[in-house]
């Protein structure tokens, strides 16, 4: 729609800061609803741009879109590509899918939009008969493309899935019904072929309803589950082999090299920036050892190896985690180095408390 450079990278600036804004307060911050954000607002700019075109556009000097679309198209085809578009995210990828709106989206599939495109691939032209045959041969084809389909997913996979069915007839209409009839009736003037005003208003109010709810349901399971379930990060210190006294502090030599892993595994429901502070804490003060920083993705989990030099002393060696820069846990490993040691008590394991905001 703009016109040009300048407008073209403004515009793409403000659309992305525009999903990244609603990505963040609405359907939580992760690269895959940023992804759908934006893909949804291309989606819509590409249609508008083509509305906005096709009424100035000069087709003489382009032979591919002389040869295919020079007589132009009606808003039905791209209402239906749209719906197709709209529905498969709605039937097959979360969040849009977790809640059981995809039973509607499939009706239109099953009772009308196969046949019709069909019908008006063979008989195009508006005078050939009448609307009421028309519906009513439209609705008999998308009823039998249908069962044929199901009856052979039926037998293949031995039992019927109309998620699955339906997904069939969403490619089906995108990538064969869709193109056979933008071939067949490219040589027959827009005026000549089947139009009715009401079923062209009804196609495309279906696929912005379709695409409202859509955006509505992904937004509705984000915010459910962010709120019944606020997430939570795995932390743990793994690779204590000393001895374990009766006081609850690991003996260790002057000078050994101890080998550690922090576990961290992300189920916080979004992507997030960690940072691990491992201090030395006595009675003459604290020193800070290491400072490590790991980001993880939703549900990615990573062992971070740490080498600690141990010095003599009693001490409390504490690993603060920080998430997004804020105090979250705090896990202490208790040693009494170059001491002496008591009897174990069981097997070696990381002590300590839990602190979070």
């Amino acid at each position: 729609m703009a016109k040009k450079p300048i407008q073209v990278i403004t515009l793409a600036i403000f659309l992305s800061l525009v999903g990244m804004i609603i990505t963040k307060s609405l359907i939580g911050a992760s690269t895959r609803n940023f992804i759908i954000v934006l893909s949804i607002i291309s989606i819509i700019v590409t249609l508008l741009t083509n509305f906005e075109h096709s009424k100035n556009f000069d087709y003489s000097d382009n032979k591919i879109v002389k040869k295919y679309f020079s007589k132009g198209t009606h808003e039905s085809i791209y209402a239906i590509a749209v719906y197709c578009l709209v529905s498969f995210f709605g039937i097959n990828v979360p969040p849009f899918s977790v809640i059981p709106l995809w039973f509607g989206l499939c009706v239109p599939f099953l009772l009308f939009i196969p046949g019709y495109l069909i019908t008006n691939t063979v008989i195009p032209k508006k005078d050939e008969i009448e609307l009421p045959e028309r519906l009513g041969i439209s609705v008999f084809l998308s009823l039998i493309t249908m069962s044929i389909i199901g009856f052979a997913y039926a037998q293949l996979k031995h039992g019927l899935n109309m998620r699955i069915v339906t997904l069939i007839l969403v490619f089906m209409t995108l990538f064969i019904l869709i193109p056979l009839y933008l071939i067949r009736s490219r040589n027959i003037p827009l005026k000549v072929r089947f139009n009715h005003p009401l079923i062209e208003r009804l196609l495309v109010l279906m696929a912005i309803i379709s695409l409202i709810l859509v955006i509505l349901s992904g937004i509705y399971v984000n915010t459910l589950s962010l709120t019944a379930n606020p997430g939570n990060t795995t932390f743990t210190i793994e690779g204590i082999t000393a001895s374990n006294s009766s006081d609850g502090y690991y003996s260790f030599d002057e000078g050994q090299e101890v080998e550690l892993n922090i576990s961290l595994t992300n189920q916080e429901n979004e992507d997030v920036n960690y940072k691990v502070v491992i201090e030395s804490k006595n009675e003459s003060g604290n020193t800070t050892v290491d400072e490590l920083t790991k980001s993880l993705k939703v549900n990615e989990s990573a062992k971070i190896p740490v080498n600690i030099t141990m010095t003599p002393g009693k001490k409390d060696i504490t690993f603060t985690l920080y998430k997004n820069d804020k105090v979250y846990k705090i896990r202490h490993l208790y040693v009494n180095v170059g001491g002496e040691s008591s009897e174990t008590e069981g097997e070696s394991s990381t002590s300590g408390g839990e602190s979070s905001e």
